[in-house]
């Protein structure tokens, strides 16, 4: 089998793969960064979010995750990353590479991310939940209130 091979855009160390909840994952042993492929993305935020849920107050608002703001290439093509805000948040700024769809997460983004994906999926349940049931507008905005 061809082992792919990544590097750390942050260190320059190889990174080594890693076998996580049924995916491939590369982590930096220096500074913990993590490549992930974005077809998995949301595999891994789900596993995430199920050991976190149990193991912190999910009532605190979330703080950013500081970041370099500086361009980096990608771990496995090394061709220049775009940087993007995570669901369109500014909590999170993730790097991703166009051309082979690989991301590459800062240590403790992954954390934050699972916790923005955990609380936009409850709130999408919670708007089905209203619709279906057909409230008036004033039960609606009191929810959308409380979501956003």
């Amino acid at each position: 089998m061809n082992k792919k091979h990544f590097h750390c855009p942050k260190c320059a160390l190889e990174m080594e793969r890693s076998d996580f909840m049924e995916r491939w994952i590369f982590i930096c042993s220096q500074c913990k960064g993590a490549a992930v492929y974005q077809k998995d993305l949301s595999h891994l935020l789900k596993g995430i979010y199920k050991r976190l849920k149990e193991s912190i107050d999910l009532t605190q608002p979330l703080q950013p995750v500081l970041d370099r703001l500086m361009p980096i290439n990608c771990p496995s093509c090394q061709k220049p990353m775009h940087q993007h805000g995570y669901m369109g948040s500014k909590h999170v700024i993730i790097d991703i590479c166009p051309d082979c769809g690989v991301l590459f997460l800062d240590q403790y983004e992954a954390a934050v991310m699972a916790l923005l994906y955990a609380d936009y999926n409850e709130s999408v349940a919670l708007m089905s939940r209203v619709w279906k049931a057909q409230p008036d507008y004033t039960q609606i905005r009191a929810i959308v209130s409380l979501v956003w």
